[in-house]
């Protein structure tokens, strides 16, 4: 379904991660993209969220994605 778009797809994002079985946690490699970051879940992001107020959010996670994201867009030019 993801690829019906044919638009290029740089990477996946995990959102709100937990510990789950290891046949589920490798769903980027199914699509045959890269794993951009994992999310866990955090009371602090969900609450900014839940507040209007995601811009707020700060946290190491979010400037790893970035760092990855970056990456991946260089390496493609």
């Amino acid at each position: 379904m993801i690829r019906q778009y044919k638009c290029q797809i740089i990477g996946m994002v995990e959102n709100m991660v937990h510990p789950m079985p290891a046949t589920l946690d490798r769903f980027h490699d199914l699509l045959d993209v890269p794993l951009l970051i994992q999310i866990p879940f955090d009371v602090e992001l969900a609450r900014c969220c839940n507040t209007g107020m995601i811009e707020s959010y700060r946290a190491e996670v979010i400037n790893r994605l970035t760092t990855n994201t970056q990456r991946i867009l260089n390496s493609t030019k």
